[in-house]
């Protein structure tokens, strides 16, 4: 419970002033469901890239294939999220 508490209190802490990080929490909250729903694929993609390349330590494996995994989904559904806002707020001012 002190964890939850101390990280609720870091996100309060980090929230109260204008930042990049309160520009950015709104895009990864709307983009939360797509990398939900898209990281797997990445996990198998991770995986079979790392078959191919013949990197059979565990330790590697998952390291790999937690950052592929990762940078690819999230980053890929906040930049799409991105890309759809600006269409949506193009198409308002026509």
């Amino acid at each position: 419970i002190s964890a939850i508490l101390f990280l609720l209190s870091v996100g309060l802490k980090l929230t109260e002033k204008e930042n990049i990080i309160t520009r950015i929490l709104p895009v990864t909250e709307r983009a939360s469901y797509n990398v939900y729903l898209i990281h797997p694929l990445f996990i198998f993609v991770s995986e079979s890239i790392l078959d191919r390349l013949g990197i059979v330590c565990l330790r590697a494996r998952f390291g790999s294939t937690a950052v592929i995994t990762y940078l690819f989904s999230v980053g890929g559904c906040v930049l799409l999220e991105l890309i759809t806002d600006k269409i949506k707020r193009k198409k308002r001012c026509l």
